[in-house]
């Protein structure tokens, strides 16, 4: 990185314990879950297939980006009826 004169910002970077032993390691040391991390649009979580219990990576939307689409899809619905019998979710 030097080599490109780049540099970290120390707020926005930091090391967790993340992997197939955290866990476990985490559990050993009496400390909660092992820590998540965003990248752009989504959240990345160990976790455990149900199948055979082997370590896998977790993907979730984000949830800034989830609750921002759910905002725009009830603003949109906000006062449209598909039926008239039926009363509209605003009232």
């Amino acid at each position: 990185m030097r080599k490109f004169q780049l540099e970290l910002h120390p707020d926005k970077n930091r090391l967790i314990e993340f992997g197939p032993f955290a866990a476990k390691n985490r559990e050993r040391r009496g400390e909660g879950k092992p820590g998540t991390f965003d990248l752009p649009g989504f959240t990345y979580i160990c976790g455990k297939k149900r199948s055979n219990g082997m370590f896998t990576v977790l993907s979730q939307t984000g949830r800034k980006r989830l609750r921002a689409k759910l905002s725009e899809v009830k603003a949109s619905s906000s006062g449209v009826c598909a039926m008239p019998s039926r009363r509209c979710a605003n009232g």
